[in-house]
């Protein structure tokens, strides 16, 4: 997992934001569909496409109350990449823990914003909510068909389930991105993101116990809390190494001896150590990222000039939305580099 977004396809790119799949998220519907097929239940089969529909558009509106609040703050957003548990394109913002936080709670936010406008719905239908709380619970259908209620019961049980999910303090999670921000100022960039690497391996191990001590109770649930704690573990280490703007240099990697955060060899002024094919393969791969990104900049900046000629004549409101993000995200990156 050198670097989680690598891992993705490319779904288009709308209002000048880059819209991709996570390989996870594809993996995920795989295995759900595998599952559902071996019980040979049509309405099981019709239920989980619905499911994943439903968990599709709500990781969607999720990624985009991070985008819009980012906006708000001046920050840069102009990636999305859905995974099941949310988006792993977190936007660019300053590196202050307001800022973060504000960013960082737009997404669960959304998603408690749908909880709150299909509960008349399900109430009006006759449904129950009280049950749509339990996360390890999820809204199985007792008839032979699937109602509208049964579709908008699910609906609220995975925002529901985002929403817990993403409040955990672990990062890549929204809360972990804040707490790691606020660590960072508190701690310093080093000691920050080593307590932000704990605390996302203290929950990735509190995961996999609540997973055997409800294994009798909520058999389904076991495998989702054992994965969803292997990722959490291993990737926390690279989300907290990734710079956080685009220009941003990138620290030293650093390895733990106890508390205290080592810097590497090459990083201390010792030999450096001898890349592998994989490592070679990785920075081979890096490098053409970079070329990409410098060639996708002088794009944008020569589009930029274009639209500076004629802001004078049609005015600001006179520009499409993608062009008005695209003046932003541009002027923002004059900003960071100015800073930098």
């Amino acid at each position: 997992m050198h670097d989680l977004q690598n891992w993705s396809l490319s779904l288009g790119r709308y209002t000048g934001v880059h819209v991709r799949v996570h390989m996870l998220f594809l993996a995920t519907a795989a295995v759900v569909f595998y599952l559902a097929g071996r019980s040979q239940d049509h309405m099981l089969i019709w239920y989980v496409a619905t499911g994943l529909w439903i968990l599709a558009l709500s990781t969607l509106l999720h990624e985009m109350g991070h985008i819009l609040m980012a906006w708000q703050v001046d920050g840069q957003a102009s990636e999305i990449v859905l995974w099941p548990l949310g988006g792993l394109a977190f936007p660019r913002v300053v590196d202050e823990p307001r800022s973060v936080l504000a960013v960082a709670a737009a997404g669960p936010l959304a998603n408690a914003a749908i909880c709150v406008v299909v509960t008349p719905v399900i109430l009006l239908g006759g449904g129950e909510v009280a049950p749509l709380f339990h996360p390890l619970r999820p809204p199985v259908p007792d008839t032979d068909g699937i109602t509208w209620v049964h579709a908008t019961s699910l609906l609220f049980w995975i925002n529901w389930v985002l929403v817990l999910v993403n409040l955990l303090p672990a990062v890549p999670l929204d809360a972990g991105r804040f707490l790691h921000a606020l660590a960072n100022r508190q701690l310093g960039r080093r000691r920050g993101a080593l307590w932000a690497v704990r605390s996302a391996q203290v929950c990735a191990v509190g995961l996999c116990a609540a997973a055997a001590l409800t294994y009798r109770s909520h058999p389904l649930a076991f495998l989702p809390l054992v994965l969803l704690g292997m990722f959490l573990f291993c990737s926390a280490r690279t989300e907290v190494q990734r710079p956080r703007r685009p220009d941003a240099e990138e620290e030293p990697a650093y390895t733990t001896a106890g508390d205290t955060p080592l810097l590497s060899d090459s990083a201390a002024g010792g030999r450096p150590a001898r890349k592998g094919p994989l490592a070679q393969w990785l920075a081979a791969r890096k490098a053409a990222r970079e070329a990409r990104r410098a060639e996708i900049e002088a794009e944008e900046e020569r589009r930029v000039d274009n639209i500076l000629a004629r802001l004078h004549e049609v005015g600001l409101q006179g520009l499409t939305p993608e062009e008005r993000a695209l003046l932003h995200r541009v002027s923002l990156r004059y900003r960071n580099r100015q800073q930098h």
